[in-house]
C-alpha cells in the first residue's frame, strides 16, 4: 500500500469559505484532500503551474497557490476552479473559489 508523501510545508490554520465548502460538498470532495494535495511539492490533481516559482515560494515561505478544477454535475455540468492559498509565513491557508480572490 502506497503511503502519501509527507507535506512539503506547513499550512498553518486552514479556513474554507462557505462557497468553496458548498461546491466541494456537491462534488463529493473533502477540503482536507485538496489541502493534502496542495502541500505536495508537485500536486498531481492541480492545474499546471511553474514548478520553479512554486518551489521557491515553498522554500522562502512565500504565498503558495494551487488551483484545482472541480467538476459538479448539478444543476448542470460545470467546472469551477477552487484555489488553496497558503499565505506568506505559512501560518494561514485559505480554500476558496477563484472568483472569491480579490
Amino acid at each position: 500500500m502506497h503511503k502519501p508523501d509527507p507535506p512539503a510545508f506547513d499550512a498553518g490554520t486552514v479556513l474554507v469559505t462557505s462557497q468553496a465548502f458548498g461546491l466541494l460538498h456537491r462534488a463529493d470532495i473533502a477540503p482536507a484532500d485538496l489541502l493534502a494535495e496542495h502541500q505536495q511539492l508537485i500536486p498531481a490533481k492541480a492545474a499546471p503551474t511553474d514548478l520553479a516559482v512554486r518551489l521557491s515560494a515553498i522554500h522562502l515561505r512565500q504565498r503558495v497557490t494551487t488551483r484545482f478544477p472541480v467538476l459538479t454535475l448539478r444543476p448542470q455540468a460545470q467546472v469551477t476552479e477552487v484555489c488553496v492559498v497558503t499565505e506568506p509565513g505559512h501560518h494561514l491557508t485559505l480554500i476558496l473559489l477563484a472568483s472569491e480572490i480579490r
